[in-house]
């Protein structure tokens, strides 16, 4: 019988970090096609563009991020108006961020409600949004120090409001 490990209701489908955390592995050609010598896949050997290959990076990556980094690649212009940014200039030189804050969201468009989660290296914020009508509402707040407490189990909402006034005014300049 296999058991639910996210039984708190933390899993995949939520905006908690069981549900967003992925961990994102590049390789480049060079590295791979060294790797695969003696098999029959072969691509086009090129430069490396990893230049510290095996290292780990905990920087916040979103998905959408990979769209950027191929339109770099393909020396294309990836700059349409998607919420991404290109991973080539953070591979070549792992030195600075690659940036301050992630935003998820969740929203059920036929009513107008959801739930939005800002994440930066320590912090995650996350809260309730209602938008119908001509208003818009926050309610709800969590806030998890994630340096402390990677499974969001000791909310700091109350006891850290401006903290969570840091955020929100972090997140209405995103």
């Amino acid at each position: 019988v296999a058991e639910d490990v996210f039984a708190d209701g933390r899993g995949k489908g939520t905006l908690y970090e069981s549900g967003v955390r992925v961990p994102l592995i590049v390789a480049d050609g060079k590295t791979w096609n060294q790797q695969q010598q003696g098999l029959s896949v072969r691509i086009a050997p090129r430069d490396a563009v990893i230049q510290d290959p095996g290292a780990e990076i905990a920087d916040l990556v979103h998905v959408l991020d990979i769209y950027a980094t191929i339109a770099d690649v393909a020396s294309a212009d990836g700059s349409n108006g998607v919420d991404s940014v290109s991973l080539m200039p953070f591979l070549q030189d792992t030195d600075g961020t690659l940036r301050d804050a992630l935003l998820a969201e969740m929203f059920n468009p036929n009513n107008g409600t959801g739930e939005l989660a800002l994440r930066t290296e320590t912090w995650k914020l996350m809260f309730d949004v209602n938008s119908t009508g001509s208003s818009r509402c926050r309610e709800n707040f969590e806030l998890y120090n994630l340096a402390y407490d990677r499974f969001e189990q000791a909310d700091l909402a109350d006891s850290r409001p401006k903290t969570v006034e840091r955020l929100l005014l972090k997140l209405d300049q995103i």
